[in-house]
């Protein structure tokens, strides 16, 4: 075995279908690398494109009151608004071919103790009406020009914050075109790599930003993991959300060895955060690997928890 280090993903891709390379793992092929191999490779004689649904993609609310814009968004109802109005399945269509997974919660649909998750979880499906019927309880109303306004006519404008780049841009524009249908005044708005590397300018995005989440994310919303001032902005709990019931649910999720227990704490975790929504889950994008027609074996992981890309190696073997 011969282990190439390519950073170039053209080149991969030149070498992948030259036969010269014979598999090539996660994050280094983009869609248009994924389309130039699957135009050129058969069924029958080239190689096979995997697609590992593990990359999961949530809108965070910012909660913090002063910085929260509108002020609005720190009403629950406005936060269940805004995600029964995300049309998951036709932005999964446009940005993955629908080889994305959707989720409701942070864990992957795929797990195989999900159903003790999905038992007890509040869903939000896309549905305009129940979003226009949350904002009249929050009390809004479609205005003239058909986005929400309040009782004292100041209309409700919402900024959607991605960070840059051709997908990430893509997405952005899907869910605030989206948004935009069901009647909130939503812009895009796309940071630079060199304002991203500002914590303290990411953590205090106003409105609504869509970002990646790491593999093990259920921490990433305790109160510990609130960036401040005084831990120089540290932490993933963008959102500013607290709740002692969360904290407590994963701190007992820690300190649990029995896998039983284990599930029981993350579904209270996932109970929790689905009822109140400090993030807005989306879908797991796919990560994409390929290797060639003459590699039997390899096989896509099906969750985020699954390991590398890189799975039962052991069994890869040639075609004859």
């Amino acid at each position: 075995m011969r282990v190439v280090f390519i950073p170039d993903p053209n080149t991969a891709l030149a070498n992948i279908l030259a036969g010269e390379v014979h598999y090539v793992g996660e994050f280094v092929f983009a869609d248009d690398h994924v389309a130039t191999l699957e135009s050129h490779w058969s069924p029958a004689e080239g190689g096979t494109v995997l697609y590992a649904p593990t990359a999961l993609r949530v809108t965070v609310v910012q909660l913090r009151p002063e910085y929260a814009e509108p002020r609005a968004l720190r009403d629950v109802r406005v936060r269940r608004a805004l995600a029964h109005g995300v049309d998951a399945q036709l932005a999964n269509d446009v940005l993955n071919s629908g080889r994305g997974v959707i989720t409701h919660t942070l864990t992957s649909p795929q797990v195989i103790f999900y159903r003790e998750i999905e038992r007890v979880i509040t869903k939000y499906q896309y549905d305009p009406r129940r979003t226009q019927l949350l904002m009249e309880e929050a009390g809004f109303a479609r205005g003239g020009e058909g986005f929400f306004i309040g009782t004292d006519g100041a209309p409700f404008r919402v900024g959607v914050w991605s960070s840059s780049g051709a997908k990430n841009e893509q997405e952005n524009a899907v869910i605030v075109d989206g948004l935009r249908k069901v009647g909130f005044d939503a812009s895009r708005h796309v940071f630079s790599a060199a304002q991203l590397a500002d914590a303290e300018a990411r953590t205090l995005i106003p409105g609504l930003s869509t970002r990646g989440q790491p593999t093990e994310s259920r921490n990433q919303y305790t109160s510990e993991q609130i960036p401040r001032p005084e831990n120089r902005w540290r932490g993933e709990n963008r959102a500013g959300w607290e709740n002692a019931a969360y904290d407590r649910a994963f701190e007992a999720f820690t300190r649990a060895l029995d896998p039983s227990e284990r599930v029981r704490h993350i579904a209270e975790m996932e109970r929790i955060f689905t009822a109140e929504l400090p993030g807005i889950p989306h879908w797991f994008n796919p990560s994409v690997t390929a290797h060639v027609g003459a590699l039997k074996g390899p096989v896509a992981r099906q969750t985020p928890d699954a390991g590398s890309g890189i799975l039962r190696v052991h069994e890869w073997e040639w075609r004859s």
